[in-house]
């Protein structure tokens, strides 16, 4: 029996965590046209609901969520085992050197600055896949 293209063709798989509605639907638009396949989640609650059920390639997590901090996400994400890398957006002009000492800690390869320019995004998806 033949398989079939899609079955042959290694999908990298994306979630995204943001609790802006634009910016989540925006993103996940621009990257499936970029192939890849794109998960959302509003909030951190949602975000480990769908990691434990996909266990997604790659995570773009923003830093300031309702609830838990993308930080504290990425904490829990760790914590079960899990090792996808995590690229941390902010809307922070300036990173402190002990937030992001410690992101790198919990798996953060690199950092995204809001607004997002979605070319950027997906140059620092490739880099990190490239890994």
């Amino acid at each position: 029996m033949s398989r079939s293209w899609s079955d042959r063709i290694s999908v990298p798989s994306l979630l995204i965590v943001d609790d802006e509605p634009d910016i989540l639907e925006a993103t996940k638009w621009f990257l499936e046209l970029n192939g890849y396949k794109v998960y959302t989640a509003p909030d951190g609650e949602r975000a480990l609901q769908i990691i434990q059920s996909t266990r997604p390639d790659l995570m773009l997590v923003d830093y300031k969520l309702p609830g838990v901090s993308g930080l504290e996400l990425l904490g829990m994400v760790r914590a079960r085992g899990i090792t996808a890398p995590a690229i941390m957006i902010t809307g922070l002009t300036e990173q402190s050197d002990s937030i992001e000492e410690e992101c790198r800690t919990l798996g953060v390869a690199a950092f995204l600055t809001k607004p997002l320019e979605m070319t950027a995004v997906l140059q620092v998806l490739k880099k990190v896949e490239a890994k």
